[in-house]
């Protein structure tokens, strides 16, 4: 219960780096439970369900964790989450970009924030 009423106290560069690595798990969890209809909305051709699914689930757990990182070394943070989130909009097709661009967004406020300081 302690964790959800800190949680008001962190920045919003981490609320939203975590939101879109949680919301690119889902996506992921969907994927496997919805795999006929996936093929449909992938823009870049059909992708096989396992491979894709396993791959943004990594992806996501390293944004996770560079958005923890974040938190106390900035540079790292910020680098990890910029790098993961542009991998994963180059290497996954369609729908699972939704999650990548919002952590995209969630470190050009960290860096917007920490300039203004």
């Amino acid at each position: 219960m302690g964790d959800i009423t800190n949680m008001a106290s962190y920045k919003l560069y981490y609320k939203i780096g975590i939101i879109g690595a949680l919301i690119n798990i889902i996506i992921g969890l969907l994927t496997i439970v919805l795999h006929d209809i996936t093929s449909y909305i992938s823009f870049f051709g059909v992708v096989s369900a396992g491979t894709a699914v396993l791959d943004n689930i990594v992806f996501s757990v390293i944004a996770i964790l560079g958005t923890e990182f974040s938190r106390r070394k900035k540079d790292v943070g910020f680098t990890a989450m910029a790098v993961i989130s542009l991998a994963g909009i180059i290497a996954f097709p369609g729908i699972f970009i939704i999650g990548y661009i919002i952590i995209l967004v969630a470190v050009f406020l960290g860096v917007i924030e920490r300039k203004s300081k």
